[in-house]
């Protein structure tokens, strides 16, 4: 985690990296701690030319102001710099809405909604395997995230059994607090889902998780593994309406709206 010394690093690298220089007045930041850098090498194009740096709660913040030659942006700086105020950091959990908006994966073919402010990050196959979270800026963590894979489907097993056996397989390196229960969801298509359960991942970290999955082919399945770090009781409902709702909202796309742009 970032200190306050870290701050100074911070600082003098960026001034190293525009060939700026730090100036010698600190200053504050709501009450923190703040340093500037001044840049004054030119450039017929948009560059930094301000940058302010602040630590507050185990994290670094910077604001960059940028220029062209003939222009400067120290008092558009310095206005951010007097009228900043911290708030207290809110979790994502606390009130998660569904973006109305579907979201189009493995190449468009199918759909589903996720949480407003989502985000996603590189996955080694995304060709079968997105992933996407909620982050709280408190701790730098997300409280919650989805996983979905598409896997192939026997149409000798019934969802359930098919689910039972996705379980048993991933307790081979998870350890699942009690077998979950599938239940069957509302859809344009079969899909079922368990109730949370408390996991042991390999780390030895305790989270809560919902497993789904979701018939999306005759020979194809949608499986959605929920990872969830709930604070509170009111949290943990929430992950579990979220879910759900996400849940429902899987489909196939037909060939004319894989070709839209999600």
């Amino acid at each position: 985690m970032p200190t306050d010394d870290t701050l100074d690093k911070a600082v003098e690298r960026f001034a190293s990296l525009y060939e700026g220089k730090v100036l010698p007045m600190e200053v504050q930041m709501d009450g923190e701690r703040s340093l500037r850098v001044r840049i004054e090498k030119g450039g017929s194009e948009l560059h930094p030319v301000e940058a302010l740096f602040a630590f507050h709660r185990g994290a670094i913040y910077m604001i960059i102001g940028a220029a062209r030659d003939g222009h400067e942006c120290a008092s558009a700086v310095e206005d951010i710099r007097k009228t900043w105020k911290w708030i207290e950091f809110e979790s994502p959990l606390k009130a998660p809405v569904l973006d109305p908006r579907p979201t189009l994966v493995f190449g468009g073919n199918i759909s589903l909604r996720l949480p407003v402010n989502a985000y996603s990050w590189p996955i080694e196959n995304p060709q079968s395997v997105e992933e996407w979270g909620l982050r709280y800026l408190g701790d730098n963590n997300s409280p919650f995230i989805v996983r979905v894979t598409t896997v192939q489907r026997n149409p000798q097993l019934t969802l359930a059994e098919t689910g039972r056996n996705l379980v048993e397989g991933l307790g081979r390196t998870a350890k699942f607090g009690h077998a979950p229960e599938w239940r069957q969801v509302a859809g344009p298509t079969e899909r079922r889902m368990t109730s949370s359960v408390e996991v042991t991942i390999p780390n030895g970290t305790k989270v809560h998780v919902q497993l789904a999955l979701v018939v999306i082919g005759e020979k194809e399945l949608a499986f959605l593994n929920f990872t969830e770090l709930p604070s509170s009781p009111e949290e943990r409902a929430n992950c579990d309406k979220l879910a759900e709702e996400i849940v429902k909202s899987v489909q196939r796309n037909k060939p004319a709206d894989a070709s839209k742009k999600p």
